[in-house]
C-alpha cells in the first residue's frame, strides 16, 4: 500500500499512512479545536468520501494543540439541529441528502 497524499482542508489535516491508517487532525488550536460549521462540513466530507477509500483501513481522530475539542461553537448547534430536523420532517424535499447540504454555499 502506498502513502496517500495529504488532503487540504481549512480546519482539518487528513493523512493516510502506508499501512492504511488515516489520521484526521482538528486544526483550530487557538479555539481549542471548537467544532464550527466549516469543521462539520469538512468532517462530513472526510467520512462520506475520503474514509471510504479502499486504501483506508482505520481512521484516528485527534486534535492539535492542548485540547482535543472544546465543544461546539454556539450558532453551529442550531444550524446542525435544524438541518437534521429538516431531513426528518421532509426527507424527500431536498435532492442533496447530506446533513449540511442545506447550508452549502453555491
Amino acid at each position: 500500500m502506498t502513502q496517500t497524499p495529504e488532503k487540504t482542508y481549512e480546519t482539518l489535516d487528513w493523512q493516510v499512512d502506508a499501512d492504511g491508517v488515516a489520521t484526521v487532525t482538528l486544526t483550530r488550536p487557538d479555539a481549542l479545536n471548537a467544532f464550527d460549521l466549516t469543521m462539520a462540513r469538512e468532517l462530513e466530507q472526510v467520512f462520506r468520501t475520503d474514509a471510504r477509500s479502499d486504501d483506508v483501513r482505520a481512521v484516528v481522530v485527534t486534535g492539535s494543540g492542548r485540547a482535543f475539542c472544546a465543544g461546539i461553537v454556539g450558532a453551529t448547534i442550531g444550524i446542525l439541529v435544524s438541518a437534521a430536523l429538516w431531513q426528518v420532517i421532509a426527507p424527500d424535499a431536498f435532492e442533496d441528502r447530506s446533513l449540511l447540504g442545506l447550508f452549502s454555499a453555491g
